[in-house]
């Protein structure tokens, strides 16, 4: 017996031998791959300092790009990184920046940065931010451009080196975008025709043929030059990673992965009102009454004023109530206003929303703030009348408006009586804005 399990011990003895041998190589296999981390950390690193004007990364954040691309300038040094960019070209923001490794080097801005976090930020109208990234995973690095994917949302992003100041890149960018009145182009690639549609609001180009088939879209950001696509079009089997913009002729220019130039025309719509023409006083004509004698339909009316906001994004209707000043958001794709679902105030701890009311549609409200009513130009430049109609939101047909009381959390607290604006709280059935 003893002699039995003595052999069966030597049986094992080689098993036990290999496995501790194993464990030997595992061991130095652990302490090569961190080495070899530490050494692809320190490397990211070295590269992200070297730059001497630092870098410009087109950041995009959700994961399906849908707000489209920002141009944010960012230089690193001494374990700090100053991050500036279009979101806030008056300013400069420092914070801490550091390499970490998660299964390879992780670039983590792990102090607060007003730019580099301001997606991934919730705000009153957005519970859920808008699932920004601040941790991005090394991919790989070259000498002008470090390719990194989003830890959150896995978009692929690329810092490249900054030939000129941050300051003198931004201010092009914001040249490009201020000029950018554009609506869609048009064109031909070879013997195809290209058509396209811009939506300034969120970034995004749709291009397809005349025909419409090989529909594509494109989240983008602005550059110094014109645009660049999250990813390339793919038009006829030649991809096309970015345009150049020329403001004077309205036009488009751009080269393919094969060598193909390409130039596109952009165009406007025949109702298209340019930012500037809207300044002014108005008469807001809203419900509509019949006179019992003559039976004509007549409105009433308050005198407003619109009052361009400070980044020319939309207006400030003045007029209505001295705590009501609702803002008009100018769509530059389409050249029209927007009146949308918004906090006006707050009262007593909750937010004062003036909300999309669909009142001819048996009196539903939201406070989405995608909800509400769009500007139409009567086409006379002289008599200038921009009518309301619906949007094109499609869980309401808005038509008038109303104020209603929502607790900071989101729950509805009811009818805010407090502040009259047109009639009462309520703005019924918004029909134009005529220019005086």
């Amino acid at each position: 017996m003893k002699k039995k399990l003595f052999i069966y011990l030597l049986l094992l003895l080689p098993m036990f031998t290999f496995q501790s041998c194993l464990k030997d190589q595992e061991d130095i296999f652990d302490k090569d791959a961190s080495l070899r981390v530490q050494d692809a950390m320190d490397n990211a690193d070295k590269a992200f300092v070297s730059a001497e004007n630092g870098w410009i990364l087109d950041y995009y954040p959700e994961e399906e790009q849908s707000y489209g691309g920002y141009a944010v300038t960012v230089k690193f040094a001494d374990g700090k990184a100053v991050v500036g960019g279009e979101l806030d070209t008056e300013n400069t923001y420092e914070s801490l920046y550091k390499m970490t490794n998660d299964q390879g080097p992780v670039l983590t801005f792990d102090s607060y940065n007003e730019i580099m976090h301001y997606f991934a930020t919730p705000s009153n109208g957005n519970y859920e931010a808008m699932h920004g990234d601040f941790e991005f995973v090394v991919d790989s690095v070259g000498t002008d451009v470090i390719k990194v994917h989003g830890k959150k949302t896995q978009n692929v992003l690329y810092f490249r080196k900054l030939q000129t100041s941050a300051e003198e890149y931004i201010n092009k960018v914001m040249e490009v975008e201020d000029n950018f009145v554009v609506s869609g182009l048009e064109g031909s690639v070879g013997d195809t025709k290209i058509l396209g549609e811009f939506d300034l609001d969120y970034r995004q180009l749709s291009i397809a043929n005349a025909d419409g088939s090989n529909a594509q879209q494109r989240a983008f950001a602005f550059t110094d030059k014109g645009i660049r696509f999250y990813k390339p079009f793919n038009i006829g089997g030649e991809l096309l990673e970015s345009l150049e913009y020329n403001a004077e002729s309205n036009a488009f220019s751009g080269t393919t992965s094969k060598g193909t130039t390409i130039s596109l025309q952009g165009t406007l719509p025949d109702d298209y009102v340019k930012y500037e023409a809207y300044a002014g006083d108005y008469y807001l004509y809203y419900y509509p009454h019949k006179n019992s004698t003559t039976g004509e339909i007549t409105y009433y009316y308050s005198d407003v004023t619109l009052v361009p906001n400070e980044d020319k994004t939309g207006y400030i209707m003045e007029g209505l109530n001295d705590n009501v000043k609702p803002v008009l958001k100018f769509n530059k794709s389409k050249g029209n206003l927007e009146l949308n679902s918004q906090i006006v105030g707050t009262y007593g701890g909750n937010n004062i929303w003036l909300a999309a009311w669909g009142l001819k549609a048996g009196g539903n409200l939201t406070w989405a703030t995608a909800a509400g009513m769009e500007t139409q130009w009567n086409l006379d430049a002289e008599h200038p009348e921009y009518k309301f109609i619906s949007n094109s939101y499609a869980g309401l047909v808005t038509d008038s408006f109303l104020l209603w009381a929502v607790t900071p959390s989101g729950s509805s607290v009811g009818q805010f009586s407090t502040w009259t604006i047109a009639i009462k709280n309520q703005l019924p059935y918004l029909y134009s804005l005529v220019k005086k």
